[in-house]
């Protein structure tokens, strides 16, 4: 198998683990395991994610400067931590809806908001959100989108921003640094579990308390 196989089931795996291990995980039951997963969404729901979207996404465009710097000085080892840096609105964005799909429809609105906003990665930007997208989104399937925990949200967050990766291995051609991208996982890991998971938990949290997430549940429930 090639080097790019590999670097994907490898990810595969971490997303697998990291779903186990957040059943595992304990965390604050959303609704009732009898109760149907909530699939529909309301217009509010997709207003409230898109705001949202463009806020992250523009405070996202000045972060991605730091990560293409730390890219092209270190290739993944350098990019380690900065990878892990772009994860935190997923987490708002699930606490504000609590709904399948919360995370991925703000992960590509917000991507896009960053190739618009002057990205240097440009439309290639939309790559990572559809990547991060989906392995927040496979973590939480394990659960059935129904525990919150930080716990929860440092896994969710750790795998979306190592599943990232896999498209910054395919977009910068790291096929001759592959002893680099091994060293880079557990780096990537804890940076997205713990900038990404934890400070998403902490604003969520802090705007939970000003009522607003409470609110937006209200209004879409």
């Amino acid at each position: 198998m090639n080097n790019f196989v590999w670097v994907l089931l490898v990810n595969l795996l971490i997303i697998a683990i990291a779903g186990v291990l957040a059943r595992l995980v304990p965390g604050e039951k959303i609704r009732k395991d009898e109760d149907p997963i909530p699939w529909k969404w309301t217009t509010r729901d997709i207003v409230i994610v898109a705001v949202l979207a463009a806020i992250v996404g523009i405070i996202q465009t000045g972060e991605s400067y730091i990560f293409q710097a730390s890219l092209a000085l270190g290739g993944a080892l350098g990019s380690a931590v900065f990878q892990g840096a772009f994860g935190w609105g997923y987490v708002i964005a699930f606490m504000l809806i609590r709904k399948p799909g919360a995370m991925f429809v703000f992960a590509i609105l917000e991507t896009s908001v960053e190739a618009l906003t002057g990205n240097p990665a440009g439309i290639y930007t939309v790559g990572w959100g559809v990547t991060q997208g989906l392995a927040a989104e496979a973590v939480m399937a394990f659960i059935r989108w129904n525990k919150m925990s930080p716990w929860v949200f440092f896994l969710t967050s750790a795998v979306n921003a190592q599943f990232g990766t896999v498209w910054s291995w395919y977009l910068y051609g790291w096929e001759d640094t592959m002893r680099a991208y091994w060293l880079s996982i557990p780096l990537t890991l804890l940076a997205g579990g713990i900038i990404s998971g934890l400070l998403g938990y902490v604003i969520g949290k802090a705007l939970s308390k000003s009522g607003l997430i409470r609110a937006a549940r209200t209004k879409t429930e």
